[in-house]
């Protein structure tokens, strides 16, 4: 499971190596990052804005994941319960925005920078849960460690935008009334998925306070 303790030697190459394959690992296994990302793409007017997008939550998501590892959050109980709520939010508001006319969206790429960057923040802080469970701050080649989890994150990210971008694109061009139905088929499914999660997290804060 992703939550176990992760045994690794002194070796710098060893413990890098070891979360590397944790960070592809929990990005591709989370499936409410999956989404997210998925509905990222889905929204992208062209491959400019996609960039703008993914470099903005990836920005996000490697800050709060230091912090959050690091201990510069706050230690109360509903803090986690909280930060996956709005975790199951981002897929619904990415799932919404994906659905968006591409000409309500132009110009407005460089803004979706800042929004993907802000919620890539929510996201980096649940990166960092999973990591202060299978890493302690006192392992060996710490840094190390917490760099190649980051660097796995990326590369599980970036699977996932190379298997949905060709497919997104090939059915765009193929045909825009099935590429509007699909996507807002897919769109839909994502959010209604994400508000389960949202009213399941709810119950999960409100039980801490």
């Amino acid at each position: 499971m992703l939550g176990d303790p992760v045994t690794i030697s002194r070796s710098a190459f060893s413990a890098v190596l070891t979360f590397l394959k944790e960070g592809i690992r929990h990005i591709v296994e989370g499936a409410d990052h999956v989404l997210f990302v998925l509905c990222l793409v889905l929204g992208a007017v062209q491959l400019k804005s996609l960039v703008w997008r993914i470099t903005g939550f990836t920005i996000g998501h490697s800050i709060t994941l230091t912090a959050g590892f690091s201990g510069f959050v706050p230690s109360v109980p509903w803090f986690i319960p909280t930060v996956e709520t709005g975790i199951a939010l981002s897929i619904i508001y990415a799932g919404a925005i994906s659905i968006v006319p591409a000409r309500e969206l132009a110009g407005r790429e460089r803004n979706m920078f800042i929004v993907t960057g802000t919620i890539g923040f929510l996201h980096g802080l649940g990166f960092s849960f999973v990591l202060q469970k299978i890493l302690q701050i006192t392992s060996p080649d710490i840094w190390q460690s917490l760099l190649a989890f980051n660097v796995g994150v990326e590369i599980g990210q970036l699977a996932i935008i190379l298997a949905a971008w060709p497919v997104f694109s090939s059915i765009e061009r193929s045909s825009n009334s099935a590429w509007r139905i699909g996507r807002t088929g897919i769109a839909t499914v994502c959010m209604a998925v994400a508000g389960v999660w949202t009213a399941q997290r709810v119950l999960s804060v409100i039980a801490t306070l």
